[in-house]
């Protein structure tokens, strides 16, 4: 049964977390563990999985105590042991079952990583009806992910769902209003080229800043090509989106960031040794014009 002391324990453990006091919260976790909160166990293994303290054997160890309790998010990460094969542990049939049984707990990242594997075949066979169904649960489990996947299926179409720009929309929308950058991305870019909505250049400019100012590499690339023009004139910004775009390996921000620097402009001093360094970066992801550069 619960009493405060265990509430409390786990209630400041989870704040100090939100402040990235890791030393401090594994010790608020660990007296709620002993003190019978057994979700502390997965708070403390993500904290050594995640964080600065990052040590994946005893991450390994907290993971497995929540996961043995049935808790559902540390069935979730210990299911990367297996899949990514993190200290050895490759096994795929473990990953498996570990994402059903927290798919059952309606755990929504679990759910949608089941939907892929059975989309595309990965370790498991290809089965369109086990992947639609989870993704529909997901959506309704209110993730912003699955109605931006959803919206993804509908726009490209696949071999069972023909596109269907109505139904896209819809779910781009839904996945936008709780903030999903690359959703929000998706409609900015259906404004400016004109795509199922009259071409609105203010509108799309509206949704890709959005996009860009949640961390959406293509919409900051996106903008960065809009800079100069009459609707969107702002110089220097280029330069901003384009560096925030690229150190989130945009590659072909990288390319355009050593074409700034190699000729350089009104706002930016030619400086060859910085374009090396981002034509490099660019070619690291093979770039074929980067790599001319470079020769």
């Amino acid at each position: 049964m619960k009493n405060k002391k265990n509430v409390r324990c786990l209630h400041e453990g989870n704040i100090l977390m939100e402040y990235h006091l890791y030393r401090e919260a594994l010790k608020k976790l660990k007296e709620a563990y002993s003190l019978g909160e057994m979700i502390a166990a997965y708070k403390i293994g993500k904290i050594y999985m995640q964080s600065d303290l990052q040590n994946y054997e005893k991450a390994y160890y907290w993971l497995q105590l929540g996961a043995e309790a049935g808790e559902r998010n540390a069935l979730y990460y210990l299911s990367k042991f297996y899949e990514y094969d993190l200290l050895g542990k490759y096994d795929l049939n473990k990953a498996y079952q570990c994402l059903c049984r927290a798919a059952e707990q309606k755990e929504v990242r679990s759910i949608l990583h089941l939907s892929f594997w059975y989309r595309t075949g990965f370790y498991v066979k290809r089965n369109h009806i086990k992947s639609w169904s989870l993704l529909s649960e997901a959506v309704e489990l209110g993730s912003a992910e699955a109605c931006y996947q959803m919206g993804q299926i509908y726009e490209e179409g696949n071999e069972h769902i023909s596109p269907n720009l109505i139904e896209s929309a819809a779910y781009y929308h839904q996945a936008a209003r709780q903030k999903h950058s690359y959703a929000l991305y998706q409609l900015g870019r259906w404004y400016w080229e004109g795509i199922f909505y009259r071409r609105n250049a203010s509108q799309a400019i509206r949704y890709l800043e959005e996009s860009s100012n949640l961390g959406c590499s293509e919409a900051q690339y996106f903008l960065s090509s809009l800079c100069g023009m009459d609707i969107y004139p702002y110089g220097y910004r280029k330069y901003t989106l384009l560096t925030a775009a690229a150190k989130q390996n945009h590659v072909q921000a990288m390319y355009d960031l050593g074409c700034m620097f190699l000729f350089g402009n009104s706002f930016i001093q030619e400086d060859k040794e910085t374009a090396i360094y981002w034509f490099r970066k660019a070619a690291e992801h093979g770039h074929e014009k980067a790599k001319n550069y470079l020769k």
